[in-house]
């Protein structure tokens, strides 16, 4: 039951205000990157505006995680030429936000 006042009745005498929880902290996922080329066939550049360490994921179809590795700079390049043709989905993630991205190895 609602008041007029914004106050809840959960059950009588208990009473709560509705407000946000304290101490939770949200994390915004307003990082982005782009692969390119995308299909690839041989050197991936990998560009992104996160500033601190961070780490890049390759996952197979399958879910199986085929390659990882961990950066400092904006810009990276990885080399695909070991990695089968298909369908793949790259993940970064520097333990706070994180983000996917599909990509096709030819």
């Amino acid at each position: 039951m609602v008041q007029n006042d914004g106050d809840r009745i959960i059950s009588s005498p208990i009473w709560y205000r509705l407000s946000n929880f304290a101490g939770v902290e949200e994390y915004k996922n307003d990082f982005t990157f782009l692969l390119a080329p995308n299909p690839v066939n041989g050197m991936l550049y990998l560009s992104t505006n996160l500033k601190e360490e961070y780490t890049v994921e390759i996952i197979d179809i399958s879910g199986k995680i085929i390659y990882t590795e961990k950066f400092n700079s904006e810009n990276a390049k990885l080399s695909t030429a070991n990695f089968a043709s298909g369908f793949y989905t790259v993940k970064i993630s520097n333990g706070k936000v994180m983000q996917t991205k599909k990509l096709v190895i030819e």
